[in-house]
Order: C-alpha cells, then structure tokens, then sequence
C-alpha cells in the first residue's frame, strides 16, 4: 500500500568553495575530502598572520563514486562547449611547482 502523503525533511548544507582536494580509498569506501584555506590575522597580540583551513568530508561507496565521476566528465564537457576549454592560469601553475620544488 502506497502512503498518500510523504513527509520529506531536507537539511541543506553550507556552501563551501574547496580549493583543494583530497581523495583516500579502502576496499568499501571512496573518500573525497574537500579543503578551503583561507588568511587571518589575529588582532589579539601582536599581529600575525595565520590560515584557517576547513574540511568538508564526502563519503561514497565505490560504484557511486564511479557514478560521480562519469557526471562530472558529462558536465565538464558540457561547460567546456558552452565556456571553453577549462585551463590552469599560469599563475596557479607557477605556484604549483614552486610549492613542489619546496617538499
């Protein structure tokens, strides 16, 4: 017997710019761990600056993870037909290596 009414209660997360991410795996579990750091100064003594970073941890089972991964290409592909091709600034790149180069 179907319920005539369903009662459905959505809790919307925070938005969250990631400018990083990390992915860790187990044989049951995809993990997608997604990090924004962002300066501050702390204006309590003397003035430092410091980074705050926050995580945002994603949880899927490996078939779903392969299920994201084939509608991120789609949407990607989507993008770039409708954008253009999606690039690294040169900038970024530079701080890449030179972040590289430093470990």
């Amino acid at each position: 017997m179907v319920p005539k009414n369903l009662n459905l209660d959505v809790k919307l997360g925070d938005e969250f710019f990631a400018d990083n991410v990390s992915v860790f795996n187990n044989p049951v579990r995809m993990v997608f761990d997604f990090k924004n750091t962002t300066p501050r100064a702390d204006m309590r003594g003397p003035l430092q600056q410091m980074f705050v970073t926050r995580h945002n941890v994603i949880m899927m089972d490996p078939f779903k993870a392969k299920d994201f991964l084939k509608s991120l290409k789609e949407n990607i592909s989507v993008y770039e037909k409708k954008y253009g091709k999606i690039v690294v600034p040169k900038h970024l790149k530079k701080i890449k290596i030179m972040i590289l180069t430093m470990q």
